[in-house]
């Protein structure tokens, strides 16, 4: 039952004769298996790598190596490197990164996620550079989810022992530490047809992508990867790309809706996670646009089935604006130092002067303080505001790219109104005005 020999005609065989072996630990370090790497060239064996087959105290598709040793490190940062094999682990560990487990070559399972929930908030993946590597990515990130995860693609098809040794622990360590995409950029190049002639072909990956980029929190980074697949697409503008991904983010706001339940989410979480309230950085799940509150704070929930709303790429950024001076007294002030600033649509001025008033009064925004001064319809509002998934840290570059979002839409509603304005004077047969209107309806379409 060990796992250690074979058996055949009454006789018993080392399962591992003439290989290296690499005791597997469980994550309290008792030895629980084995994997033997071949290393003679004479070695016809087809595997490079066998390993202890299933027993009463080994499952491949639960066990991870190193997770004894990581798990101290994972626990702390709350972040984990996943690769596959275990040069790679010794690898990464030479390179003084100690958050790495590997899945020893199997494919990343549900098992090994659900245990990594325990102790980890962010996964990173550094798989092969290979295609194998490549589409073992592709399957992680469906599993794990696209909120969680950073992938680290290894140049050259390399996989990380090797371009350890090629280029240095230390140039692997930066690699490891600097060169992380987003999911969505890495499935961007994944997924990419390599006949972009085709037109079908065209469609058929802006049909992948639009949701894909729809599920992304940053109206900032939603920007910039329709931009991406823009330069890509021979016979695609900017806007028609666009369309596609507001058509399928609205799919993604009414799924959500319609299931109603929005604790699910955490139910692999624990309460001590969370701060006195709501982390914007922390991200519920890979679809997730409302968040549910910590149990203890039951008093600031917001109605547990909200009527998600129709937004417009300009409501978006009011609202993404709102979140980071909720969570950033100094954004507030800049803002509330601007007298020339006010919001493009009414309810969201309304909230800011109000949320003014409560940093004046209180220094900070206490969010179950907060909720008492508003009416239903603001405390919606403000709760929907409060729970989107942003990272922690923001930027002048995010707060000014959010600014010119809705700054256009003001543009484009006083365009609109000159038009009106227009209309009413081509009615009265006011050729005067007609001319005056004609000349500034020019000028404000260059602003826009």
């Amino acid at each position: 039952n060990s796992g250690l020999f074979n058996f055949s005609s009454h006789k018993v065989f080392d399962a591992f004769q003439n290989r290296i072996m690499f005791p597997l630990k469980n994550e309290y370090g008792h030895v629980v298996g084995f994997s033997g790497r071949k290393w003679q060239e004479g070695d016809t064996s087809k595997a490079k790598y066998i390993n202890t087959s299933a027993t009463s105290i080994f499952d491949k598709s639960y066990e991870l190596y190193n997770l004894d040793k990581a798990k101290p490190t994972i626990s702390k940062t709350r972040e984990v490197y996943l690769m596959e094999g275990f040069m790679d682990v010794i690898a990464a560990h030479k390179a003084g990164i100690f958050n790495v487990v590997a899945t020893m070559g199997t494919a990343l399972t549900d098992k090994h996620v659900k245990r990594l929930r325990k102790i980890a908030k962010n996964y990173v993946l550094i798989y092969d550079g290979d295609n194998a590597g490549q589409n073992a990515i592709y399957k992680a990130i469906d599993l794990i989810g696209e909120n969680k995860t950073q992938i680290v693609r290894v140049p050259e098809g390399l996989d990380p022992d090797d371009y350890s040794k090629k280029y240095s622990s230390e140039a692997l360590a930066n690699l490891m530490e600097n060169g992380r995409v987003q999911p969505t950029e890495f499935l961007i190049d994944y997924l990419k047809p390599e006949n972009l002639s085709n037109l079908q072909n065209q469609l058929d990956f802006i049909e992948q992508m639009a949701p894909v980029i729809a599920r992304v929190p940053s109206i900032t980074a939603q920007d910039a990867f329709i931009r991406k697949l823009v330069e890509i697409l021979p016979d695609f503008e900017y806007n028609q790309v666009e369309q596609s991904v507001n058509l399928k983010r609205e799919n993604v706001l009414k799924g959500r809706a319609e299931t109603g339940n929005f604790e699910e989410s955490f139910e692999n979480f624990d309460e001590e996670q969370f701060s006195n309230y709501p982390d914007p950085g922390f991200i519920s799940g890979e679809h997730e646009y409302y968040e549910s509150f910590p149990l203890h704070q039951q008093e600031v929930i917001a109605p547990a089935h909200p009527q998600l709303p129709h937004l417009s790429r300009s409501e978006r950024a009011e609202e993404q604006l709102l979140n980071r001076m909720i969570y950033h007294q100094n954004v507030l002030q800049k803002f509330a130092d601007d007298e020339t600033f006010r919001f493009v649509h009414q309810r969201y001025q309304n909230l800011f002067e109000k949320i003014i008033l409560e940093a004046m009064s209180f220094d900070e925004i206490d969010p179950s303080h907060f909720g008492t001064s508003l009416d239903a319809e603001e405390k919606n509002l403000f709760y929907q505001i409060l729970s989107l998934d942003l990272p922690d840290e923001t930027s002048s570059q995010e707060l000014e790219d959010l600014v010119v979002v809705f700054a256009k839409e003001m543009e484009q509603i006083k365009f609109s109104e000159l038009q009106k304005q227009l209309e009413n004077a081509q009615k009265l047969g006011n050729k005067e005005r007609e001319l005056e209107l004609t000349i500034q309806i020019i000028n404000q379409k260059k602003k826009i």
